[in-house]
């Protein structure tokens, strides 16, 4: 199991739980690879040095730019994603900076951090590196000893050169059960001195920055200062959400964008004459949660009979964590648990939700959720030996082997209707797909 930058979002929540604050959330958003428009400041958050240094920067980065030339790549510096964040200000004094915890000895970002606001103030926790800190520091001795005097100079170019890379997103393994991250505050601001927050569209025309990279929408917060904090909202056109959770923590769930709607297909082994897909959701190694007659269960084990699947999960499965299955989640914040891929609601063991939550769990991870013209099943693929291969016509990563066995279906009259929703407490939001049947019970999918 790896964890995603999301899920530091419980580790904050277990901060908030300690520190005893209220549980509204704003916004809560990864904040890495972030430019800076600070007067006195490089673009990585430091503070400008000389000509001369900056030039010596420049000779050393000469060999890394001769090798690219020779391998036939590119210099990887010269491939920009969007900033994730953009900080505004006039001095390193402004609030934007100071919430960001910059200082002259490194960039921020060097650990895994969000951003997270209650109804009292806007602060900034980080994660700390997981790395042992004594290797760090055997490091930067062995780097110091053999550097000499110019020790300040390489230590500045490497961590200049990494940050300019964009490789500030780490994934964290952690096998078994899933960890909350302990995490500590580095800065915060009372509510009082955000005076507004708004989304406004950025250009980044600089060298460096791809096509799809130049533009990109962002949420404004605005100090009371004039300095100003904005953050990517990546790809996700519910403006109206995000300003919700902005302004009084409301706003999730909301209405998916349409582009999670996936095209039909009609052409595969596994359908019937005159049948087409409509909806597919892939496999996924996670588990679910289930509320059946009032009773939440997490993680859900089988009501009903299930087939006996000989493939056994993958060794990164993951269980979902301690403070998620003690219920200490406020709202749909479990959806950062990357270890939880549903929750099936009803009434009744025997409700559609739990027969379908049922199957995909005992699929270990390896079933398919898939909705047709004609009707709605779990499929999984065989068994025994290999994972098959997939024909070319059919190689979509989104679309099941031609080899599939049906383990549950009903006829298409069984699903009343399904909505692409937007879970948790980021300003993107996780993508999920909510299945409402005509028996009254529902079930949450990650997409």
């Amino acid at each position: 199991m790896h964890l995603d930058v999301e899920f530091l979002v419980l580790s904050a929540r277990a901060w908030l739980y300690r520190d005893g604050q209220p549980f509204l959330w704003a916004f809560v958003d990864p904040f890495h690879v972030p430019l800076f428009e600070v007067r006195g400041l490089n673009e990585h958050g430091t503070p400008k040095r000389s000509s001369l240094v900056r030039a010596a920067f420049q000779v050393a980065a000469v060999p890394k730019r001769v090798s690219a030339a020779f391998s036939g790549g590119s210099e990887q510096a010269d491939y920009r994603s969007r900033p994730s964040a953009v900080i505004t200000g006039r001095s390193k004094d402004d609030l934007a900076v100071r919430m960001c915890a910059t200082g002259a000895e490194r960039s921020p970002g060097e650990d895994l951090g969000v951003l997270i606001a209650t109804p009292d103030r806007l602060a900034f926790l980080e994660a700390p590196n997981p790395a042992d800190p004594d290797i760090i520091e055997r490091i930067e001795a062995n780097i110091a000893k053999y550097t000499g005097p110019v020790y300040r100079l390489f230590y500045d170019y490497a961590g200049t050169m990494d940050s300019t890379i964009n490789s500030k997103g780490r994934n964290f393994h952690h096998g078994g059960k899933t960890h909350t991250l302990k995490v500590r505050e580095k800065a915060s601001v009372p509510a009082e001195q955000v005076e507004r927050t708004e989304i406004v569209s950025r250009k980044f025309r600089r060298l460096g920055y791809e096509d799809e990279h130049r533009n990109g929408d962002y949420l404004r917060i605005t100090f009371t200062d004039g300095s100003h904090l904005d953050l990517l909202v990546a790809d996700n056109p519910d403006h109206e959400r995000i300003m919700r959770m902005a302004h009084d923590g409301v706003g999730s769930p909301s209405v998916g964008p349409p582009s999670l709607r996936q095209p039909t297909l009609a052409q595969h082994p596994w359908l019937h004459p005159g049948e087409s897909f409509g909806r597919i959701l892939p496999h996924y190694p996670g588990l679910f949660a289930s509320t059946v007659s009032g009773r939440t269960t997490l993680p859900h084990t089988p009501l009903n009979p299930v087939p006996d699947y000989p493939r056994p999960r993958e060794e990164g499965f993951g269980h979902p964590s301690d403070l998620v299955v003690n219920g200490q989640h406020v709202g749909d914040e479990w959806a950062h648990d990357p270890s939880l891929r549903g929750w099936a609601i009803a009434d009744a063991p025997g409700q559609h939700a739990v027969l379908v939550a049922d199957m995909l769990t005992a699929a270990n991870g390896y079933g398919w959720l898939v909705i047709t013209s004609h009707r709605i099943a779990v499929v999984a693929p065989p068994g025994e030996g290999a994972l098959e291969e997939t024909p070319r016509k059919l190689a979509d990563p989104l679309v099941p082997g031609p080899t599939l066995h049906t383990w549950w279906e009903a006829p298409i009259g069984a699903l009343r209707g399904i909505r692409d929703e937007r879970h948790g407490r980021t300003l993107t939001g996780t993508p999920f797909a909510r299945l409402h049947f005509s028996d009254g019970s529902s079930l949450l999918i990650r997409q």
